[in-house]
């Protein structure tokens, strides 16, 4: 019953991410309700609001800071919390992994298939060459600025990836080094 309700949300933020760009505070709100809910059924009150409040808090930790960088919206941080109520906080830490692999193979994929790969390694060993070395913002002129509007993946597309990922290897009895499967 779980896995059914964790996927029914993750259906909808997937659905509502690639359609409108955004994840609606209402399913949100509901997906979180359902995760507390289940666990307080299941696990009691203490231990069930315990289990949901601080797998939320665990997920939406892990992508605070890429938010307050820019890197995301608000509701990709709210969108992993939620995972997190679902699957404890250990788990979301897994699936946040597992999220990031795929999203780093899928920005290979995309680089690669637009050609885009040298210019980016090079934007990238520019900046850390000045990071660490120069610290010097002048030889960041140098990188090539390529803004494509519309090319960017929904970040919620990616969570859904995770989230799949960690249930599989689940199936299967694997999980990362160090963790134990999702409950």
């Amino acid at each position: 019953m779980l896995n059914v309700l964790l996927f029914a949300f993750v259906l909808v933020c997937l659905y509502t991410d690639l359609k409108t760009r955004k994840i609606y505070n209402k399913a949100v709100l509901a997906g979180f309700l359902a995760a507390w809910l289940f666990h307080l059924a299941t696990q009691g009150v203490l231990a069930g609001t315990k289990f949901a409040f601080s797998g939320f808090l665990t997920g939406a930790a892990l992508l605070f800071v890429p938010y307050l960088l820019g890197g995301m919206g608000a509701g990709d941080v709210k969108m992993l919390g939620v995972i997190g109520a679902f699957v404890g906080s250990e788990q979301v830490v897994q699936v946040m992994l597992a999220a990031a692999l795929a999203g780093g193979v899928i920005a290979l994929a995309t680089m690669l298939k637009e050609g885009e790969c040298g210019r980016r390694l090079k934007n990238l060993f520019l900046s850390l060459y000045c990071f660490f070395f120069t610290r010097r913002k002048e030889h960041l002129e140098g990188l090539e600025q390529k803004k494509r509007p519309g090319k960017t993946l929904p970040y919620g597309v990616v969570l859904a990836i995770g989230v799949v990922i960690i249930y599989l290897l689940n199936s299967f009895n694997y999980t990362f080094p160090g963790f134990s499967a999702l409950p």
